[in-house]
């Protein structure tokens, strides 16, 4: 398993290219699904059909637990920046409140077990 690592933001590559999950046939990759979803992604991963680019809030549990590999450990990453946006209304809503400190919760360092 691997996941979407960033790269400065004039170098960015299209997520498309990230929405594949794809298995090993014999020597050569070969392309399983093209997934737009990220959720869909880790559970086709999950299940076992193949590899596939996933953001490390998404996996962090599983690689702690054994479940999923990261097959690119030594790969430079870097902080992916997620916005929020937001009238100033809004701001004093317990529901928008709410979802970024959600954000903030899930967005912590994938951790790997041992």
């Amino acid at each position: 398993m691997a996941r979407l690592r960033a790269t400065e933001p004039e170098t960015l590559t299209p997520l498309g290219q990230y929405r594949a999950v794809t298995a090993l046939d014999g020597e050569s990759p070969a392309r399983r699904a093209q997934v737009h979803e990220p959720l869909a992604r880790h559970r086709l991963v999950l299940a076992g059909a193949g590899a596939a680019w996933l953001p490390a809030f998404l996996c962090r549990e599983d690689v702690a637990l054994g479940r999923l590999l990261d097959l690119t450990p030594g790969a430079a990453r870097g902080p992916l920046p997620i916005h929020a946006l937001y009238t100033a209304q809004a701001a004093t809503s317990p529901k928008v409140r709410a979802f970024v400190g959600f954000l903030v919760r899930i967005t912590g360092a994938l951790t790997p077990a041992g």
